[in-house]
């Protein structure tokens, strides 16, 4: 079994309602898909949009120092979903087993761009609570107010999970470099490097050794 100072995740007291970075929330209601509403309409504009609210599981991405200092007036969640989700969707959509296989490793070295993998929770405690892998969706983000993120974790009826240090800071340096990359136009041709290379390999192999004899 997994030693609790060896865990991703510090396991809150029953009754600990307190927000914060890192934090794990179930059943989180945001908003959802644009919806037109005539009831909405005003003389300049026939109907609004509206978002209709939907309910998703995440992790509070909002940095601590923000709720320090009571300056979270809005909370920023990142969306994420069991791994056995993520890959029997796949499977289901008719992606190949090699496929999957690739892409679950690179999620766990935190090389996909847009999902990470977290890790399970095994740890002994007195509430026998566990959950398995989770793959943290990046690019699915949401921003909802501070109130909304309280009464949720009011509303958990399991014991809530917090990342520790330093899996809060890996989790969101891969947050953050959804907001650093840069798209080009042009990538660098991999297989003309590869085969300049091999003919510059190959041409030192096959110059001629000197004798110091």
């Amino acid at each position: 079994m997994e030693a609790e100072d060896e865990a991703w995740y510090e396991l809150l007291e029953t009754g600990d309602t307190s927000v914060t970075q890192g934090d794990l929330l179930f059943d989180c209601i945001v908003p959802g898909d644009a919806i037109k509403n005539q009831k909405l309409a005003t003389e300049d504009d026939e109907e609004k949009l509206v978002y209709s609210p939907k309910r998703i599981n995440a992790v509070v991405m909002t940095q601590s120092c923000q709720f320090e200092q009571n300056k979270a007036a809005n909370v920023t969640l990142c969306a994420f979903i069991p791994l056995e989700e993520l890959a029997t969707s796949l499977k289901q959509q008719g992606v190949k087993n090699d496929t999957i296989k690739s892409l679950v490793s690179n999620m766990q070295a935190g090389r996909h761009a847009t999902m990470l993998m977290l890790d399970e929770y095994k740890v002994p405690n007195q509430y026998g609570y566990k959950h398995g892998f989770l793959v943290l969706l990046l690019d699915n983000i949401y921003t909802t107010p501070y109130g909304d993120v309280c009464e949720t974790a009011e509303r958990q009826e399991e014991p809530r999970l917090r990342l520790r240090t330093p899996y809060r800071e890996y989790v969101n340096r891969a947050f953050g470099n959804q907001f650093s990359s840069i798209g080009l136009a042009k990538d660098i041709d991999r297989d003309a490097t590869k085969e300049l290379i091999t003919a510059l390999l190959k041409a030192e192999s096959e110059k001629p050794q000197n004798n110091h004899n």
